[in-house]
């Protein structure tokens, strides 16, 4: 309501930001989104919708493991989950690597496989994989953490948002600006 307000008073900035925090808070409220993306085309912005959903599955029966998946970007993400699933002591060993969650190592280990698939296909095909898109784009400026929370934690678990500090938050609506919002092509 605050940035509907905001908008009306021509605000657009500060409405931008309410609406942003308010899409954080509840991820997946598709009334949100398409406040959201009206607030930003007031201001000649385009909000890029997209969902990161890999595609595959892994079934285990005895000590066979199968992955089933359409694609070399998912088979590379499944590969990585299955062994997080399946191979006896592999997560107790990857905690003593990093400091980090083992949810959050675990998610890294799987993204960058599918990043290194991604990056072997043609031009054409990546179309296919915004997700991995905004990953690549995230990837140099070390927000893969950000990457981490917004697209796949907040999806998955909205109400983690309500615990996050006021600085996280700042750049959680930063990484969203960075990587969901930008300006749209003139040529189109």
């Amino acid at each position: 309501q605050l940035a509907n307000c905001y908008a009306q008073e021509s605000k657009y900035k500060i409405a931008a930001r309410q609406i942003t925090l308010a899409h954080l808070f509840n991820r997946n409220n598709s009334e949100y989104l398409d406040t959201l993306s009206s607030i930003y085309q007031r201001q000649n912005l385009k909000f890029r919708r997209l969902d990161f959903n890999p595609i595959y599955e892994i079934k285990s029966s005895g000590k066979q493991v199968s992955i089933t998946a359409s694609t070399d970007p998912w088979i590379a993400y499944a590969s990585a989950k299955a062994i997080w699933m399946y191979e006896p002591g592999y997560q107790d060993k990857m905690n003593y690597i990093s400091s980090e969650d083992s949810r959050i190592i675990e998610e890294k280990e799987c993204l960058f496989n599918a990043l290194v698939a991604y990056e072997r296909l043609d031009a054409p095909e990546k179309i296919n994989y915004p997700g991995l898109y905004t990953l690549s784009s995230a990837l140099p400026d070390k927000r893969v953490n950000d990457f981490i929370m917004y697209e796949i934690s907040l999806q998955e678990y909205p109400e983690i948002a309500r615990q996050l500090s006021g600085k996280r938050l700042d750049l959680l609506i930063d990484y969203i600006y960075k990587y969901r919002v930008k300006t749209p092509d003139i040529s189109q």
